[in-house]
């Protein structure tokens, strides 16, 4: 299993050695729906505290080993690949290095920081963005901002707008996030669509939405499995 090296069996409550494909099936079990710790536990025949340790212990790890080596920003090459990939099934220019979406993640935060959480909806949550590129690998995932930030915010708070905007970090001359019309900026490095009335008036304007909403499809899909 990827995960052994890096997730040891550990002691449950009851003195249970928990093995590695428990602990990893716990925080399946326990992150694929809406349903409560305790029902995984039942499910997995282990305590509610077992499935938590257990919980913790892989996601703490996993972040520790595997998110720096499985998200990260692109090399030039890479970039380029993507880009071209994305000219060559959705016709838009060769400048895309990668997409931008953000998504609500719910959470269960403590009864102390629950109405920090409530984002629009009423329920608690984290706003999180994701960036991808046009295979569908996640090149970065910015998750520190409660429900009711704003995607917009939550980019311009992050440490990639300071990469991009500041630090003026590009993995090719010309290339551009895409993201949608809630991240209407004026950075040169990303790229937005136009609005509706102001596309339906101009056909070149209207056809760069078409293509735009064609590459973007690739982190809705992301977002939508993730």
């Amino acid at each position: 299993m990827l995960a052994e090296p890096y997730i040891p069996s550990g002691q449950s409550r009851n003195g249970k050695s928990l093995t590695t494909k428990e602990m990893v099936t716990a925080l399946l079990w326990s992150g694929s729906g809406n349903s409560f710790q305790r029902h995984a536990g039942q499910a997995l025949c282990m305590s509610q505290s077992s499935v938590k340790v257990a919980v913790d212990k892989v996601i703490n790890l996993m972040h520790k080993h595997f998110v720096p080596e499985y998200i990260q920003l692109p090399t030039s090459s890479e970039a380029l690949d993507s880009a071209q990939e994305t000219q060559l099934y959705t016709g838009f220019p060769p400048i895309a290095m990668g997409f931008i979406d953000g998504t609500q993640v719910r959470v269960k935060p403590r009864n102390q920081i629950r109405k920090k959480h409530i984002n629009r909806h009423g329920a608690p949550a984290l706003s999180v963005t994701l960036v991808t590129n046009q295979f569908g690998r996640i090149i970065s995932a910015i998750s520190n901002c409660k429900g009711k930030a704003h995607d917009a915010s939550v980019l311009r708070y992050s440490g990639l707008w300071d990469l991009l905007e500041n630090q003026k970090w590009r993995p090719f001359e010309g290339a551009v996030f895409l993201g949608d019309s809630a991240y209407m900026t004026k950075q040169n490095w990303l790229a937005t669509p136009y609005h509706d009335p102001i596309a339906a008036a101009d056909p070149r304007k209207k056809k760069y939405n078409k293509h735009f909403k064609k590459a973007r499809n690739t982190v809705e899909q992301v977002r939508f499995y993730h």
